[in-house]
């Protein structure tokens, strides 16, 4: 009896991994390099983040130009957490990554957007410089 409890954990765990937590979030550090501009409401721009390539296992993002410079691996985000930070600061973003694009309200009649994949912020916590 107690050999075939044994073998039924083994094989729970290997199939299922029987309630083992899994993580679906990404934990990369990064600079805010700005918002889109599309809407005179500023909380319905999104905030554009240029991820660190030498913390990321994967590029998340595309490489941009945005406002005359050069970004790599950026992406995008409307989560409200994200209206607070400061561009001048470094950051540590936890995040999951989603299929679902929100699309622009756009009310402006210049508008500058980028086509950028999005995030969903956890949590944010600032870097040390």
């Amino acid at each position: 009896m107690k050999k075939g409890f044994i073998s039924l954990a083994v094989v729970c765990q290997m199939i299922s991994g029987c309630g083992l937590p899994t993580v679906d979030f990404e934990m990369v550090s990064g600079r805010v390099i700005g918002r889109e501009t599309c809407n005179t409401n500023d909380s319905l721009n999104a905030l554009l983040i240029s991820l660190d390539t030498n913390s990321v296992r994967e590029n998340f993002g595309r490489d941009v130009s945005f406002n005359g410079r050069a970004y790599k691996n950026v992406v995008k985000t409307y989560s409200p957490e994200a209206s607070r930070l400061d561009s001048a600061r470094r950051y540590s973003f936890m995040f999951y990554q989603t299929d679902v694009v929100s699309n622009p309200i756009c009310n402006l009649s210049t508008t500058n957007t980028i086509d950028v994949p999005q995030i969903k912020l956890k949590e944010i916590a600032q870097t040390v410089q």
